[in-house]
Formats: C-alpha cells, structure tokens, sequence
C-alpha cells in the first residue's frame, strides 16, 4: 500500500503553527531593538545637549556693574535662572525625544546649582532636572594659573519613553500617569575661562 500524499491543507496548518510559535519571538527581537535605539539616541542626545550647555557656561561671568566679575554661581540666581535657560533651549532644538520646551524650568523640574566646594550627589535624581556645581577657589579665575583654576560640571536627567512592555521592570525604571520611562543621566565638565581683560 502507497503511502497518501500530504494535503495542501495539512501543509498550512504546520506553516502557521511553525509561525504562531517564532513570531513572538521574532516581533519581542525587533521591538527590543527599536527600544534600544530609542534610548540610544536619547542618551546621545542628551550628552551633547550638557556638552553644550557646559562650554557655554564656562565662558559665563557675571558683571557687577563696575567691571568686576561676580562669583560664578550667581548665574543660578539671574532672572532666568543659568545655565537652566539654555539647557532647556538646547533640549527643546536638538530633538531630544520625549522632550517639550519649558520641562526643564524652575517651576516642574529638579533645578540645583551647588555652592562652591559642595559635592554633587553620586546618584542624578530620577525626575526630570538640571544640576550645575561650581568649584575653585576663584570662579571666575582671573587668569589661566594652576592656582586659579576653576571648573563647571552641568549635570542633565531625562526621562527617555518605554514601549517595550515589561522593560521598565527589567531596566530599574517607572510609570507614572504620562507613560513608562527609563531614568537617563549626563555628565559634563568644562574648565572655567577668565573674564576678558
């Protein structure tokens, strides 16, 4: 006795079988790769964004009126606050995702600037902020000198936005009511430039 042919019919039920089991897989491999490069870029983006925030305020001084530079962390008590200012213009130009203008202000964000010989925290704080520390003795330096030098260091944190289910648990980051998001920080250090002569 020959044995009967497979069916056309026979042949597609394996087929979505074989794809009901992979596509899960497959799509989970392809939404975690996309997650990846959203914070990727995020985290990209927001480095440049302190890189420029803290160039600019290395070149900052604060003038008393006399020509005297004022001590650097003054800056923190303008009207509007710097280098927050910037940090929010630079956020909301550069394409930072999940980023509007006005999120980093005074009002709805962590905004700490540091007094001279303060440490800044190991940890960025898990919401949204800019944090800026002074340190020298002299700041602004008056001159280039070892003796004189001075440095800025603006930190920036970002909530960058999660669309992978379940990646926020695996990730260490929250949910609150505007969405699921990851805590991202960055650093920068620019050494403090003196005023013009």
């Amino acid at each position: 006795m020959r044995p009967r042919p497979r069916t056309r019919s026979r042949d597609l039920g394996q087929s979505l079988v074989e794809l009901a089991l992979v596509l899960p897989v497959l799509l989970l491999v392809l939404g975690g790769a996309v997650q990846y490069g959203v914070i990727f870029f995020a985290r990209q983006e927001l480095t440049q964004v302190a890189r420029d925030t803290a160039r600019w305020a290395a070149t900052q001084w604060t003038d008393n009126g006399s020509g005297s530079p004022l001590p650097c962390e003054n800056a923190a008590s303008a009207t509007p606050p710097q280098p927050l200012t910037l940090a929010d213009t630079n956020a909301a130009t550069s394409g930072l995702i999940a980023y509007s203008a006005g999120l980093w202000s005074v009002s709805n964000s962590n905004f700490t600037a540091y007094a001279r010989g303060a440490t800044i925290p190991a940890n960025a704080p898990n919401s949204e902020g800019v944090e800026v520390w002074w340190s020298g003795a002299n700041c602004p330096p008056s001159d280039n000198s070892d003796a004189q030098l001075s440095y800025v260091t603006v930190r920036l944190t970002h909530r960058a936005p999660v669309f992978l289910p379940g990646l926020w648990l695996v990730t260490g980051g929250s949910c609150d009511s505007s969405g699921c998001w990851i805590s991202i920080s960055a650093t920068s250090t620019f050494r403090m430039e003196p005023p013009p002569p």
